[in-house]
């Protein structure tokens, strides 16, 4: 134990010594280590962290498949009822759907997320109210107007009041008695899944409405929760979830039964944990790749430096072998000296990475699932840690085993002169720059891969145009709008007024925008077998809407305003629709419909819009008057989206300026409306690229740092190289060599490192740039246009990290170089 000390302290002094040589170690690892520290705490808090729930690893999430619709589907009211008394493989289900609630009464009008839950939510996800208490079985059916407040919301809009529970708040101007808070940082749904995935500020009784409860096939819009009884497993419960649906299925009504056409419904079976975190699971992953693919360049570029620096101490540890040390203790002082580097580099990389952190934390796309609970906590800090040691061993093993070997009779002979490195001193130099130029060009080429599909995603025609657009939600309340003449006289005053406003050029009214469409309906087209119909996206709209959004109607014609209820009904279908459903042929005048007796003839075909994402496929999209709907499914408990529209304006210059105007037209209507999602369509678009955006931000941050390390390798080695031969290249010059060729001699040994670490690099790229293949849109993972370039580019970087060096060598004096040491 006192030899170790004697060791420390011996490093410690050495490190002092050298406080250049300190400082550029200790940097160039902290930035490694503290970047991978940043991401790893992201991937711990999404991918490794167990789900904040008691025993998650229980709960999974049960969806429906359904024959015609490409994605898992949530829940219909009758299906989870029937399954839940029939399934045995769960101690407990739970159902919960979001929802949003215009909350009145105090200061302005605020549209809030909230949720319908079962009794059972919180139980099976073992929480529970920090004040007041939760829903109970018999507090279900309709008619009870209760509800629990987030933390969050309690704080925000009520003060922090103490005495909270108890009271009434209106929700959509019903009142609602507060049973309960829930404890802070509590959120649930939770972000990431594909449905019911907007944590909500509140939560009130499932209450299942007439309509939902005979709703068969129909209303697919509850996501339920499972808790595996203790020994079954995943495997089992979906093959009696498979076996309960077929049951569910002999319940529906004869026509739909003729719809599925001998297919099946089935339910499929899903970790919580993994329905959260699938979409985002292989960019984590990759960015965790590649940081570290970063810190391994940066440990190159310190074992370089200590190769180095073991070179200019060959003298120092001949004399002590000489003196009888022991290689084994040579060796031991040596990566002490390492691990001194290694546990500053890791004290230093706990402060960048807090700083990374926060940085990843502001550039996050908002949907990244359960990035509020991102933290250095006990495992990120083990794990840098660990990270340090195990750094400082990986850099300094090869220079101590290197330098623990010197001959003590053949450097001593070299008298004062220190005659450079040993060959094999060289060889591991340049077998180091070889590889950062390898792992850098990989790097490169997956950042290039990914600026490339970036481009192409802003190439992408989403089928409207999103300059010069504001939209809102407009939500009207069932309880304050109770008759559907009123929801169609409020909407059509609307548009009269926000259309004479100054500055409103086209204003359309509409049930969804592009970009936050879904499939929802399985519509039936005449002449066509309904087990062959896959489903598509509805929109119902008002006024201009194809104007203000820039959407072109390829062929037929557009709306009329008197096409109203009592007229013909019409439609009109995206061009995704037409080929799907009337392949080859005409699609003007065919026919279609939803669920419900009415046919509908189309009269116009529209360009396809992106519904879902930049990069997703257009799906089949119908268009239909709004004023053609029935009263009874204006004023549907069950279809509130026909009460909920977004007023979408255009304007000549910035739409921004229109928006208080819009604002007050909607307040002299009804002060109590709570406008929500005031925004420009660029923000809409801006938005559904951050994941894209965050990815190519990140992988190409890392890939610019691993070049500049890989560069500054080359610089380093050819430097010291070029300083080691000082007095050869005087005597060269001496004797006559042309600066040129000394000039070319150093540039040749650069550029052969980088060739053969491009070609390694390529060969590398070319293999793993398939785990990118689910990230990049419109390119390849081969893409060869970004190898090429990729290539080009590292030559040109190399080319001048190797010039500076080359050129200092021509610059040496020939009398000077002959007197040195």
């Amino acid at each position: 134990m006192n030899s170790l000390w004697q060791d420390v302290r011996f490093g410690l002094r050495m490190l002092a010594k050298n406080p250049g040589f300190t400082a550029i170690a200790v940097l160039t690892l902290a930035l490694g280590i503290g970047a991978i520290t940043a991401i790893f705490s992201v991937v711990n808090a999404v991918l490794l962290r167990p789900l904040p729930f008691a025993a998650s690893n229980r709960i999974v999430s049960i969806g429906e498949s359904l024959p015609g619709f490409s994605s898992t589907m949530p829940m219909s009211a009758p299906d989870y009822r029937t399954f839940a008394e029939r399934q045995r493989s769960f101690e407990a289900l739970a159902v919960y759907g979001n929802r949003h609630f215009d909350l009145t009464g105090e200061g302005r009008p605020e549209r809030v997320q909230g949720a319908r839950i079962s009794s059972s939510l919180f139980p099976l996800l073992g929480v529970a109210p920090r004040m007041g208490r939760s829903f109970t079985s018999e507090e279900e059916p309709a008619g009870h107007n209760l509800v629990i407040l987030s933390d969050g919301l309690w704080k925000r809009h009520f003060g922090s009041d103490p005495n909270i529970v108890g009271r009434t708040v209106a929700l959509d101007r019903i009142p609602y008695a507060v049973v309960g808070v829930m404890p802070p940082g509590f959120q649930f749904p939770l972000k990431g899944q594909q449905w019911n995935s907007e944590p909500a500020d509140l939560w009130v009784p499932m209450a299942f409405t007439d309509d939902e409860i005979q709703g068969w096939g129909n209303m697919y819009n509850h996501s339920v929760l499972a808790r595996l009884k203790p020994g079954v497993t995943l495997v089992q419960a979906q093959a009696d979830a498979k076996a309960t649906m077929a049951q569910v299925e002999k319940l529906y009504p004869a026509k739909f039964v003729a719809y599925l056409n001998g297919r099946h419904i089935n339910a499929l079976l899903t970790p919580l944990n993994t329905a959260i975190t699938g979409d985002v699971r292989a960019p984590l992953l990759v960015l965790l790749v590649a940081v570290g693919v970063v810190l391994l360049i940066a440990c190159a570029n310190v074992a370089n430096l200590l190769l180095a620096r073991a070179a200019r101490r060959q003298r120092e540890v001949a004399v002590r072998v000489a003196l009888g040390a022991g290689r084994w203790r040579l060796i031991r002082q040596l990566l002490s000296e390492s691990l001194l580097l290694g546990i500053g580099s890791g004290l230093a990389a706990l402060a960048v990475g807090y700083w990374g952190i926060a940085a990843l934390k502001d550039v996050a796309p908002v949907d990244l699932p359960r990035i509020n609970e991102v933290s250095v906590d006990g495992r990120v800090l083990v794990f840098a840690m660990a990270l340090s040691v195990a750094t400082s061993v990986l850099f300094g093993i090869i220079p101590a085993l290197q330098a623990a070997h010197v001959d003590p009779q053949q450097s001593l002979k070299q008298g004062g002169r220190g005659a450079g490195p040993a060959r094999g001193h060289r060889r591991l130099q340049r077998a180091l720059i070889v590889s950062q130029m390898a792992l850098a060009i990989m790097l490169l080429i997956g950042a290039g891969l990914l600026l490339r599909s970036f481009a192409r995603l802003l190439d992408q025609d989403p089928g409207f145009r999103q300059d010069r657009v504001l939209a809102m939600t407009v939500p009207l309340p069932l309880n304050a709008y109770p008759q559907a003449s009123q929801v169609r006289g409020f909407f059509e005053e609307l548009l009269s007024r926000a259309s004479s406003l100054p500055g409103a050029s086209n204003v359309g009214l509409s049930t969804d925008l592009p970009l936050d469409a879904q499939e929802r309906d399985a519509p039936e087209v005449e002449g066509r077998d309904p087990g062959t119909i896959p489903g598509l996206a509805q929109s119902w709209i008002m006024g201009d809407y194809f104007g203000a959004m820039g959407i072109t109607l390829k062929r037929g014609r557009m709306f009329t305003a008197d096409e109203r209820v009592g007229k013909p009904d019409v439609v009109i279908v995206s061009e995704a629709a037409a080929s799907t459903y009337w392949p080859n042929q005409d699609p003007i005048g065919k026919r279609i419909k939803f669920m419900g007796p009415r046919w509908r003839t189309v009269i116009g075909v529209a360009s396809d819009v992106k519904d879902s994402s930049m990069q997703a496929d257009a799906v089949p999209h119908t268009y239909t008057p709004y004023l053609q709907e029935p009263d009874d499914l204006v004023t549907s408990t069950t279809l509130d989206e026909l009460r909920i529209l977004h007023l979408a304006v255009r304007t000549p210059s910035d739409p921004a300026a229109i928006s208080s105007a819009l604002r007050d037209t909607i307040a002299s209507l009804d002060p109590q409306i709570a406008v929500a999602d005031v925004k420009t369509m660029e923000t809409t678009v801006s938005e559904s690229l951050a994941p894209q955006r965050f990815n190519l931000f990140l992988l190409g941050l890392f890939a610019v740092l691993a070049v500049f390390l890989a560069a500054v390798g080359v610089y380093g080695v050819l430097s010291y190289a070029v300083t080691q031969r000082t007095r050869e290249i005087g005597i060269k010059i001496a004797l006559g060599a042309r600066r040129g060729n000394l000039l070319g001699d150093v540039l040749r040994e650069g550029m052969s490192l980088t060739l053969v670490g491009a070609l390694i690099g390529v060969g590398g790229a070319f293999l793993l740039t398939r785990l990118m293949a689910s990230l990049l849109y419109g390119v390849t993972a081969h893409d060869p246009l970004t190898f090429a370039v990729v290539v080009v580019l590292l030559a040109c970087v190399s080319l001048a990290a190797c010039y500076i060096p080359a050129h200092r060598a021509t610059r040496v004096d020939p009398l000077v170089a002959l007197r040195h040491e």
